[in-house]
């Protein structure tokens, strides 16, 4: 399945957005990892990878097959810095294979989220609606076999 057949199958929810266990299993079958925010403070990812991340405000950050990766846009680490030679070079893997994720919250239009990656991948983007207004746009990353 690809990520334009998986938007099909989930956009234009009611929020709050769950995605069922079947549709769960189909992302991870298919390595789609499926971002939208949550409440006013979270990024969250389900599929291939769960995971969330606090992004009150908006938030940058970087995913992975493995979930978020929880370092600072300069390039420091939030939690966890890696305390041996293999931990780093764990963590540059990672990074290297990670994809860009904006988050953010109340853009220029009449969203209240629109997440976005900031550099080419295999993708495509879904609604979730509010009282049948939209208020998020969501976002569907393929990651490589």
């Amino acid at each position: 399945m690809t990520p334009q057949q998986f938007s099909e199958l989930i956009t234009n929810r009611e929020y709050p957005f769950r995605m069922s266990d079947a549709e769960i299993d189909l992302a991870k079958e298919n390595s789609l990892c499926v971002l939208w925010g949550q409440s006013d403070d979270l990024l969250e990812v389900d599929g291939f990878c769960c995971d969330e991340v606090g992004a009150y405000d908006g938030t940058t950050c970087r995913l992975d097959k493995k979930g978020f990766l929880e370092i600072n846009e300069d390039g420091t680490f939030q939690n966890d810095e890696p305390e041996t030679i293999q931990q780093c070079r764990q963590w540059v893997e990672r990074y290297d294979a990670s994809i860009k994720v904006e988050a953010d919250w109340c853009p220029d239009t009449q969203l209240s989220w629109e997440i976005r990656a900031s550099h080419s991948y295999d993708g495509a983007e879904f609604l979730v609606r509010e009282d049948g207004e939209p208020m998020c746009k969501g976002l569907i990353i393929k990651f490589p076999d």
